[in-house]
C-alpha cells in the first residue's frame, strides 16, 4: 500500500496486487471510495465535489501516477507525488 497523493484533505493510494480494474483508493473525511483509472467507475461514498477534484487530480498527474503504480506492482517503495499539479 501506498500514499501517492495528498491534497486539501484528500489522501490517495494505490494497492500493488489489488483486484482488476486498475482502481486508486480514496479517503475524504468520512467519505472512502474507489476509482477505476481508465474508465473513472467510482464504488463507495463520495461527494460530487470531492470526485470532481480527484478526477482533475488524475488527469492532471496521470503520468506521475503511473510511475508510482509501476514502482508499487514491481514491489518497490511508492512516493507521496511532490508538485501535484491541480490548475
Amino acid at each position: 500500500m501506498g500514499t501517492i497523493i495528498r491534497y486539501n484533505g484528500i489522501s490517495i493510494y494505490y494497492y500493488p496486487g489489488d483486484h482488476n480494474p486498475p482502481h486508486l483508493h480514496v479517503y475524504a473525511g468520512d467519505e472512502e471510495f474507489t476509482i477505476s483509472i481508465k474508465e473513472r467507475r467510482i464504488d463507495g461514498n463520495a461527494l460530487s465535489s470531492t470526485i470532481a477534484i480527484v478526477n482533475k487530480l488524475i488527469d492532471l498527474n496521470i503520468d506521475a501516477i503511473k510511475i508510482e503504480i509501476a514502482k508499487g506492482d514491481r514491489g518497490e517503495k511508492m512516493s507521496i507525488i511532490k508538485n501535484i499539479k491541480i490548475k
